[in-house]
């Protein structure tokens, strides 16, 4: 059995992988670029078939959703915990989303 969402929480593939770090992924940062660190999708033979359709419709419902809604996290945690039954979820992370305001548009 092949879990390959186990080395997204290694400190030899991440820094500090228990830490939220919004910039991780950043250009200047190669951390993700290890081979192996980062396999969402599977790796080699067993990889998603439908993972190029899924990263397009994640992509696709989330600029809809804030292009129509801005998410609101209540309370805003200090560290965010998570557990992983049997994949790793947030917990006592609550996400509000509030409609955007429409501005009229002069014709």
């Amino acid at each position: 059995m092949f879990a390959p969402t186990v080395s997204h929480r290694l400190a030899s593939c991440y820094p500090a992988p228990e830490v939220f770090d919004l910039h991780r992924y950043d250009p200047d940062r190669a951390e993700h670029r290890t081979p192996g660190a980062f396999l969402p999708y599977g790796v080699g033979v067993h990889i998603c078939l439908g993972a190029g359709i899924a990263d397009a419709l994640i992509v696709a419902t989330l600029a809809r959703l804030l292009a129509h809604y801005e998410p609101l996290i209540h309370p805003q945690p200090d560290r965010l915990r998570i557990r992983a039954r049997p994949t790793p979820a947030p917990v006592g992370f609550r996400l509000q989303l509030s409609p955007r305001q429409r501005t009229s548009q002069a014709a």
